[in-house]
């Protein structure tokens, strides 16, 4: 039996960087929705893990049947350094609305239910690229989300 340890694979010049999407919009399924503690411990977030519904390009020219997004930016509670206290809110409302495809008026109250509602429903994501400040590489970042329309791009 050969041992398994006994292996050698060149990894000399593998990029070792995630898969980079352009700009853009993009329909996408929520694959998965969670509450979690934030980093800092403070508070907790509405976590969205957002999947495309459609074959991606990546910025360099490679197809993938589908990319993964993560949205891990909607406080459920305002930010000690917060110029808007009420900001946090907004942002919850505006995730709400694209999510279940409500409004002011017919938006529900956010609760444990709208996080399990979550589950499955398509939304459009925002994407742009920024500076992970830790690697200085290119990431993609989800800016926003809002409601299926017929008007999607990819």
């Amino acid at each position: 039996m050969d041992d398994p340890l006994n292996i050698s694979v060149d990894t000399a010049d593998t990029d070792t960087s995630m898969p980079l999407a352009p700009a853009g919009d993009y329909e996408c399924q929520v694959t998965k929705s969670s509450i979690d503690p934030n980093k800092a411990r403070t508070g907790h977030n509405w976590n969205l893990e957002l999947k495309t519904t459609a074959p991606v390009t990546t910025v360099e020219g490679k197809t993938l049947d589908h990319m993964t997004f993560f949205v891990n930016n909607i406080g459920l509670q305002p930010s000690e350094s917060a110029k808007d206290p009420e900001g946090f809110k907004r942002n919850i409302a505006a995730a709400t609305d694209a999510v279940l495809g409500t409004s002011k008026g017919s938006r529900p109250r956010f609760d444990r239910n709208v996080v399990e509602q979550a589950l499955g429903k398509t939304v459009v994501a925002r994407v742009v690229i920024e500076k992970n400040p830790n690697s200085g590489e290119d990431v993609n970042k989800v800016s926003r989300m809002k409601k299926v329309t017929h008007e999607a791009s990819t």
